[in-house]
């Protein structure tokens, strides 16, 4: 009788390990449909803040967004509601829009939807408020071929297309130009 309980008891665990190996195979195997495949698309921060640095180790721009997303195959980095405080020269500038783009070795910031740019000065404060705009961290330039409006403490003014130095503090408006001057 204690033969056959062991007979009983090794023919129970054979079959149970024989169901615990064909689970296993049909769950994690190589080529299961369960297989673990890593993310390779890219990445994804929430509530981040980037800082960009000089050659020189001095941080010139702040980017802080709600979410930031890498894209590993067009290597471009989509931020959503980005704040972006930019160094210019001895003028602070801060960025915001609904979405800014960065390209892969960083050289531009291109924001496709309305943006609105003002500056972090206590005097002759000024917001430029334009439809697309792209910006040159290394230059300190900023492009747009959209329409722009601008209002300082001094003066007002209109256009379409144009070139703004952030360390001079110079707009170059490339059509339609209006411009009114308060004393």
């Amino acid at each position: 009788m204690k033969e056959s309980n062991y007979f009983r008891s090794l023919i129970i665990f054979a079959v149970l390990a024989a169901i615990s190996y064909g689970l296993y195979e049909y769950q994690f195997a190589d080529d299961s449909e369960w297989q673990f495949k890593p993310f390779t698309k890219g990445y994804a921060l929430f509530d981040s803040e980037i800082q960009m640095t000089d050659e020189a180790g001095q941080i010139h721009t702040s980017i802080v967004a709600p979410e930031m997303v890498f894209y590993a195959n067009s290597e471009e980095t989509k931020i959503k509601q980005p704040i972006i405080t930019y160094q210019a020269g001895k003028v602070r500038w801060k960025l915001e829009s609904e979405l800014a783009l960065i390209n892969a070795n960083q050289s531009e910031i291109t924001f496709p939807e309305r943006v609105s740019i003002n500056t972090l000065a206590t005097e002759n404060n000024t917001t430029i408020i334009t439809q697309a705009l792209t910006l040159f961290p290394e230059t300190k330039l900023a492009k747009s071929s959209a329409e722009l409006s601008m209002v300082s403490d001094t003066m007002s003014m209109t256009g379409k297309g144009s070139v703004i130095d952030l360390t001079l503090q110079q707009i170059e408006v490339l059509d339609e130009t209006h411009a009114e001057f308060s004393r």
